[in-house]
């Protein structure tokens, strides 16, 4: 008999499918609804919600009371644009405001919805930065700490995890949409 070696994310997969697996469903149903259970415990969910309202800081999912900010976020916003304003960047304040005023969700997810204003000509954050080849890293840095940020609120309450914005999504659906 041939064993096969699983990586253990083919083996918690694998395990999944078996706890759930409904035989009034398709292989291919039963494998998407594994798939579901897995995707909050997926970073990528996350990074991607976090990109998302990035590109799109009036997103409807991200209209909710994440708390009171504790820092200056017009300042941070007007620090960002300045580093990345005109020809190269300056990486320095950038990882400096990433490092002191992105403490908390509510921090970081107001610093997002303001920097997008006339006065840095309606350009979101996520245009700022992911324009800037050289900035050491900045964006990558960013959406990580915001994610992390973002799990830890939603697995931190049940009133939170009931939240659209946690809701489990499929790769397929966090791509294309949820039909």
């Amino acid at each position: 008999m041939i064993t096969r070696k699983y990586t253990p994310e083919e083996a918690l997969n694998e395990i999944r499918l078996r706890m759930v697996y409904d035989s009034s469903k398709t292989l291919n149903e039963n494998l998407e609804s594994v798939s579901a259970v897995g995707a909050t415990n997926n970073p990528k969910y996350y990074k991607t919600r976090v990109e998302q309202l990035m590109e799109f800081p009036d997103n409807e999912l991200f209209k909710l009371n994440f708390g009171t900010p504790t820092v200056n976020t017009e300042q941070a916003a007007t620090t960002i644009y300045n580093a990345v304003a005109g020809l190269g960047t300056t990486k320095e304040p950038i990882m400096h405001v990433i490092d002191k005023a992105f403490k908390t969700l509510a921090d970081s997810v107001a610093i997002i919805k303001t920097y997008q204003s006339p006065e840095r000509e309606d350009e979101t954050l996520w245009d700022a930065l992911n324009g800037e080849w050289f900035d050491g890293g900045s964006m990558e840095k960013l959406v990580s700490k915001v994610a992390g940020q973002l799990k830890t609120w939603c697995e931190s309450d049940a009133k939170h995890k009931k939240a659209p914005l946690c809701q489990v999504l499929t790769d397929n659906e966090l791509q294309y949409g949820k039909y």
